[in-house]
């Protein structure tokens, strides 16, 4: 198992308010390092993309917001 996929699995144990503050810390980690925005961006790509492409939120792919 690759480790990006354990991580999301221990992920969606957590209760959101957990999530984010995880989510947070990355963001200090990436930041202290001297990552970029863009290669955050890049490394979240392949490990949210079971988050942001299901079938159950696919209803708001044409969202406009009013």
């Amino acid at each position: 198992m690759r480790l990006v996929d354990l991580a999301y699995q221990e992920l969606q144990r957590l209760p959101q308010p957990i999530v984010q503050e995880v989510i947070d810390f990355i963001g200090y980690l990436a930041q202290k390092h001297g990552m970029d925005d863009a290669n955050l961006m890049l490394a979240q790509t392949e490990s949210l993309s079971k988050t942001w492409e299901n079938v159950e939120d696919d209803a708001w792919n044409d969202f406009k917001p009013v």
